[in-house]
């Protein structure tokens, strides 16, 4: 059978049709009035007359619509007659355009009917019946005397017995009835829904629920708003079922089984403590107090309240006030942790955080790990930048990046490199390839396999170099800084030094040790070309400094009287003695500088004596002292011929006589 689908509406006109009233003494739901005008011979009729009345589905002929109202008698007042018509309701009018075939004879009793032309075309007026078993009636309750029921739509449809203000507005099918069974409850329209809890609603769609007070379900299939002022916006077998509030948008197999839950759509997602929500995505849950996810897909923000997922697949955010933002298999377990991407990443310390990258793992308090791949910190406020496979297992420590380094000591520091290792509190290592740094704040700058193992001790880079002394610098290639405060520097020679074969030297009694087996140069100035005009240098294989003594390197050269120099010299005392720094059994020769620099001048100061001074003093000196030893030789030859005369005049004069 054709089931009508137009809304209600009324139109009273005069001449055509009325609806019946509605009230309490209520006629059979598909009577209407029917007014018309009657004349004859262009004349107003004023009789009582016989009708009969016919539904038909054309103007012309076509179908007899529902069964012959009459013959009836009607009496007719200045040409104004009225009748009440019954046609039915299912199929007479449901949308479809109608004729009224209209047979009259007056005076009565009438031998035959004659039709009227032509047949009248009915106004909207008869369509307010296309919702089947229209009713307006007052609850049984007292209480709701000024809410009538008003439903619509199949006549199967139902209202709650007892429940006043409640609306089924329309839809509905045979088997598919819809029902606002509470008081104020409302049905929209749509197949098979219902509206049960007081002021619930279900606008639409099928099979859908409204069972909790002021709940509501907006459409969609199978929704269900159980609890009190839940909502179910659409989707299909989405289900509000929390204690108050709950809202679930739409999407399909969702379930908000707490108050003040929210879920915004996608597929078979829950919310399952106050104030938790799923926004969208599938399979997400979560479970903790004012919990989020955001969506994604298998995620879960439970067990801490208000935690958070952002995305991704398989993250959980388990601690209080911890986040997962995305990415895959990623959780947050410690109170206030993150973890902002990647996959596998795990941050179990409180407020620990893991920025991304994969297999990252912060699982002490504060710990932190910024990217890469299978990092580790597991120390209070350990933290590893980036890289892969490294470890920060001291307190405070840093990984900065690179492959398989370890910081273990508190606040120890590894910036980078390969296999190095920072072990000793507030020890560095910068970078490089198995490099150690075992002493208190020990620091290796990079390089190869070296290693500072003293206290406060350094190996700025190189090879295979050992800082073992406290306060000491080992550098270069195998330097080994063994002792207290040394400083030991290296060329590329490919053996150990200082080492044991060293007979010449005695590392415990040198503070500064250095191997430079081609030669050491010190600049000390040099020209706008860069070249050298200052400096002293140790010859490869040498055992004394050379100055730079170039004769273009210097000015104002000016003679001087080497004699003199010797005469001044000479009253300089010249004395043996120790510095005070050093055993008195020590002891060294030498002037006072303070008395050379008051005879020559010379130097940058009066408290140094400079080598090239007292060289050039001695010099200058020597050449006077070579002076007068020549002035003598002439003497004393002059002398000798004059002896020499002498005596061959007495041999003369005695071979005289």
């Amino acid at each position: 059978m054709e089931q009508c689908r137009l809304p209600i509406f009324m139109m009273i006109a005069f001449g055509m049709l009325n609806a019946p009233a509605l009230g309490d003494d209520i006629i059979s739901p598909s009577t209407f009035t029917y007014q018309g005008e009657l004349r004859m011979g262009g004349l107003p009729v004023s009789e009582e007359c016989g009708f009969t009345f016919r539904l038909f589905d054309m103007p012309v002929g076509g179908a007899q619509i529902g069964p012959t109202n009459g013959p009836m008698n009607v009496t007719v007042v200045k040409g104004i007659f009225t009748a009440q018509l019954d046609f039915g309701v299912d199929p007479a009018f449901c949308g479809q355009r109608r004729w009224l075939e209209i047979t009259v004879c007056c005076p009565t009793p009438c031998a035959s009917l004659v039709p009227l032309t032509p047949r009248q075309e009915l106004t909207p007026s008869p369509y307010a019946m296309s919702l089947p078993a229209l009713k307006n009636t007052v609850s049984a309750d007292a209480g709701f005397s000024d809410s009538p029921n008003l439903i619509g739509g199949h006549h199967g449809n139902s209202i709650g017995a007892g429940s006043g203000g409640a609306v089924v507005v329309g839809g509905g099918a045979a088997g598919a009835n819809n029902s606002a069974s509470a008081s104020f409850s409302v049905v929209g329209g749509g197949l098979n829904n219902t509206a049960s809890g007081e002021r619930s609603t279900v606008s639409g769609g099928g099979a859908n629920t409204a069972s909790g007070d002021g709940a509501t379900v907006g459409g969609g299939r199978q929704n269900d708003a159980m609890g009190i002022d839940n909502t179910v916006g659409g989707g299909f077998e989405n289900n509000a079922t929390g204690a108050g509030t709950a809202t679930i948008g739409g999407g399909a197999f969702n379930t908000a089984n707490a108050p003040n839950t929210t879920i915004g759509g996608g597929n078979t997602n829950a919310s399952g403590a106050n104030g938790a929500t799923v926004a969208g995505g599938s399979n997400n849950t979560a479970s903790g107090v004012h919990s989020t996810v955001s969506g994604g897909d298998n995620n879960t923000a439970g067990g801490g309240d208000q935690s958070t997922v952002g995305g991704g697949a398989s993250n959980m955010a388990s601690g209080a006030n911890s986040t997962v933002s995305g990415g895959v298999s990623n959780m947050a377990g410690g109170a206030q942790s993150t973890v902002s991407g990647g996959d596998n990443n795990i941050a179990s310390g409180d407020q620990s955080t893991v920025s991304g990258g994969n297999d990252n793992q912060a699982i002490a308090l504060r710990a932190t790990t910024g990217v890469g791949t299978l990092n580790m910190a597991t120390m209070t406020s350990a933290t590893i930048a980036g890289g892969s496979t490294n470890t920060a297992n001291g307190i405070q420590s840093t990984v900065g990046g690179g492959l398989q380094n370890t910081a273990s000591g508190a606040q120890a520091t590894v910036s980078g490199g390969t296999e190095n290792t920072a072990s000793g509190p507030q020890s560095t290592v910068g970078g490089g390839v198995l490099n150690t740094a075992s002493g208190n704040r020990g620091v290796v700058g990079g390089g190869l396999q070296n290693t500072a193992s003293g206290l406060d001790s350094v190996v700025p880079g190189g090879f295979n170099n050992e800082a073992a002394g406290s306060l000491c610098i080992a550098a270069g290639r195998q330097a080994k800084a063994n002792f207290t405060g040394m400083f030991v520097w290296a060329d590329n020679k490919a053996v150990d030094f200082p080492s044991a074969t060293e007979a010449n030297f005695t590392p415990a009694e040198l503070q500064f040790l250095a191997r430079a087996t081609g030669g050491v140069v010190f600049v000390s100035a040099t020209n706008a070309a860069g070249d050298s005009t200052a400096g002293v240098q140790l010859a490869a294989g040498g055992g004394a400094w050379a100055a730079l003594s170039d004769r273009n390197a210097k000015a104002n050269v000016k003679p001087v009287n080497e004699r003199e120099v010797l005469e001044r010299l000479s009253k300089i005392p010249v004395s043996t003695w120790n510095y005070k720094t050093q055993d008195k059994s020590i002891r060294h020769i030498g002037p006072m500088a303070q008395d050379l620099y008051a005879a020559f001048g010379v130097g940058e100061n009066e408290k140094m004596i400079t080598t090239v001074d007292a060289d050039g003093v001695a010099l200058a000196a020597i050449k006077g002292l070579h002076q007068i030893v020549k002035e003598k030789d002439a003497q004393i030859k002059a002398m000798e011929a004059r002896l020499e005369a002498l005596e061959a005049t007495i041999a003369a004069q005695a071979r005289a006589k």
